[in-house]
């Protein structure tokens, strides 16, 4: 489908835009109307989620600027009052649609094939990494912290260290944080290359998971914990979750209980921070209105006059630039999202970005920022996903 971003808007009371400006352009697999329903939305991509039953990876992505809806897409609507820190979740989205699909299935297959799954929940904020699990009551009662070997950190999946100016040396450290437990104490985090070459987080808390009562669970009480966190800290709640990206792993086990071979799959799903946007360049001196129209207009869609007031995000961008271009040197590292999204930006993973685009037209610049990552995220060649089995004879 093509998507036809026009310049020329009845409703901007403060530009005066050119009549004869042409449209942007934007293609896309498919475009969701506003008036489409949570189950319809997930329809569109359920096929690829249930990839992981089979053994393969994949990464579901929510994008698009604070308050376009990539919560309510990717979660639902989650319901928070100020002084209340008790979150509930209605109207559920990809995430809650696709774990219930995902139980159905292993209950209606459960005579030919034994279906284990875990959670873990992680938080990135001001390039910090959190654990979003830990200091929950079911992080604590049954939550199991990730402990795999490594590499270190700038060393190749060959075992050869990486030469000054690649990729893999852009820094010589892995990204860390903490995870802070009511009973636990702090548990260090760090984002490490196992030995399989998988992009691994050392420390993270993972929960198994028995049913979708589960996962509600699971996230209602660490929305919960965290509302009562930033309250506690005197932090606006609204402010630090559009600052903040939450990356939820579903883990899947499959093992075929006729031949006991296993399918290893996972689901990744993405809720990235607000993509808003700050200006390069200085305000121009003469601020009337032709000018700054004139300015706005002329710079719609530019990165090199615009960019992400999120490190995270200015950093995603350098990434997918650098994908397209196949250029030999990466910067995956220079952010914690990035490095922690290697796997699924690079090779082996079936990734779907969700974008999220606001039709007012006072948005349009970020609007058609928005579009343009979206676009150059489909333009990436990842290659084709594998299958990830084994056999426990």
């Amino acid at each position: 489908d093509t998507l036809l971003l026009h310049r020329d808007h009845g409703g901007m009371k403060d530009i005066d835009c050119d009549g004869d400006a042409k449209p942007f352009s934007f293609e896309f697999d498919r475009i969701f109307d506003t008036d489409l329903k949570q189950k319809e939305v997930y329809s569109e991509i359920e096929e690829v989620v249930l990839g992981a039953l089979d053994g393969y990876k994949v990464c579901v992505m929510a994008f698009g600027q604070t308050g376009s809806g990539k919560t309510h897409t990717m979660l639902g609507d989650v319901k928070y009052a100020k002084g209340d820190c008790n979150v509930k979740i209605e109207n559920h989205g990809i995430h809650l649609q696709a774990a219930r699909q995902l139980f159905t299935l292993a209950e209606h297959r459960n005579a030919r094939y034994e279906d284990t799954f875990s959670l873990s929940i992680a938080e990135v904020h001001n390039e910090r990494l959190f654990d979003m699990l830990a200091g929950t009551d079911i992080g604590e009662e049954c939550g199991i912290i990730t402990v795999e070997d490594t590499k270190s950190a700038g060393t190749k999946k060959n075992g050869h260290r990486s030469r000054a100016g690649t990729e893999d040396d852009l820094s010589s450290f892995s990204h860390q944080g903490t995870s802070t437990g009511s009973r636990g104490g702090r548990q260090k985090l760090e984002i490490r290359t196992n030995q399989d070459g998988d992009t691994v987080v050392q420390g993270l808390l993972s929960i198994p998971i028995n049913g979708l009562q589960d996962v509600y669970q699971a996230w209602e009480e660490c929305l919960s914990y965290r509302a009562a966190r930033l309250e506690e800290q005197g932090m606006d709640y609204d402010e630090h979750e559009s600052a903040s990206h939450i990356i939820a792993t579903l883990s899947v086990t499959s093992k075929n209980l006729a031949t006991g071979v296993c399918n290893v799959g996972k689901i990744q799903f993405v809720d990235f921070a607000g993509a808003d946007l700050i200006s390069r360049l200085p305000p121009p001196p003469n601020k009337n209105k032709s000018t700054s129209s004139d300015a706005l207009m002329s710079s719609v869609g530019n990165n090199l006059e615009w960019k992400f007031a999120n490190k995270s995000l200015a950093t995603l961008n350098e990434v997918l630039n650098a994908r397209c271009q196949f250029s030999h040197s990466v910067p995956y590292r220079n952010s914690t999202l990035t490095h922690l999204l290697r796997d699924s930006i690079e090779a082996d993973t079936k990734v779907v970005m969700i974008v999220c685009a606001s039709s007012d037209p006072r948005h349009l610049q970020e609007t058609a920022v928005a579009l343009r990552l979206a676009s150059k995220m489909r333009q990436v060649h990842i290659g084709k996903a594998t299958k990830h089995s084994h056999s426990n004879s």
